[in-house]
């Protein structure tokens, strides 16, 4: 039976979960207001089209741009910055004019809704070991869905009490709800706080990765290309030394001999890495007088 950890990595979860239903409840407001927003400001299919194109190319940079900030100034301050920025957005719906104003609205709105999948996914690898990752990355995931749901009831229930302008408002207020819980329960794991030290062992008990096969790896290449010198280098090696083995006899042709027998078989046979000291004959084989007859 695994002992008991603590599960306040749990709570963690459950404020991106939320964070993540009130991310496509934001979002969603504008396609239900449409019937209303598009008599009020005289759209056209052509101008709603525009609006949402405009979020769509800010949500695709905004990507980008926030994964990049959340690496370097981390998950709790990237996913503020993210919650606020669409939030205020949200709620700049209710106050536009025109339908420009609308498409400035939506880009913006783009542009704080990107940073919420980087900072929640950067901010599980931060509270969870390995085995239970794809479990929390699914639970808040399941939020996108959640906020797809509660859009239906909610809307049309402020759109018929308030009007459509408080429907932008109220919806955008609760990403600053959201805010006081993160900015009050999160921090990293190692200045947590709230953390027991058993959930934190927990937490870091993924085993360390070692950098021995990377390092083994580039070793095992250069070994290779040193092998592969030797066995191209070798054979000249041989016939360099047998033709100065041949070239140092007396009665060698290019001495001014007439050239007597070549050196001994196993002295032309000299294989690589061989040390001799004699440069005698010798009639002993090959297998066992090469450190003693090979030429020099």
């Amino acid at each position: 039976m695994q002992p008991r950890t603590g599960n306040y990595r749990w709570i963690v979860c459950s404020l991106l979960f939320f964070a993540t239903t009130i991310n496509y409840l934001d979002r969603q407001v504008v396609g239900w207001l449409k019937p209303i927003l598009e008599k009020e400001f005289k759209w056209t299919e052509s101008d709603y089209s525009h609006i949402v194109m405009a979020f769509t190319a800010s949500y695709a940079l905004g990507l980008l741009l926030f994964g990049r900030l959340v690496d370097k100034i981390g998950s709790k301050l990237g996913y503020t910055i993210s919650v606020t920025v669409w939030s205020i957005a949200a709620m700049a719906h209710a106050a536009v004019k025109s339908t420009f104003g609308f498409g400035v609205a939506r880009s913006v709105l783009g542009i704080g809704e990107s940073g919420n999948f980087p900072s929640a996914v950067k901010t599980v690898t931060e509270w969870f070991p390995k085995k239970e990752r794809a479990l929390a990355i699914g639970i808040f995931d399941s939020g996108s869905n959640i906020g797809a749901c509660i859009v239906p009831f909610l809307i049309p229930w402020i759109l018929g009490m308030y009007g459509w302008h408080a429907a932008f408002l109220i919806t955008g207020a609760l990403g600053f709800l959201w805010l006081l819980a993160w900015r009050y329960f999160y921090e990293i794991p190692a200045k947590n706080k709230k953390l027991l030290k058993p959930e934190l062992d927990y937490i870091n008990s993924d085993p360390q990765e070692s950098t021995n096969i990377e390092l083994g790896g580039k070793w095992d290449v250069l070994d290779a290309k040193l092998s592969l010198t030797s066995a191209r280098i070798g054979p000249v090696r041989q016939k360099n030394d047998i033709r100065r083995w041949n070239n140092s006899q007396p009665g060698h042709p290019e001495r001014g001999g007439s050239g007597p027998p070549l050196a001994p078989k196993c002295c032309r046979i000299r294989t690589v890495g061989c040390t001799c000291t004699s440069r005698r004959s010798c009639s002993t084989p090959i297998s066992t007088a090469c450190h003693s007859c090979c030429a020099r």
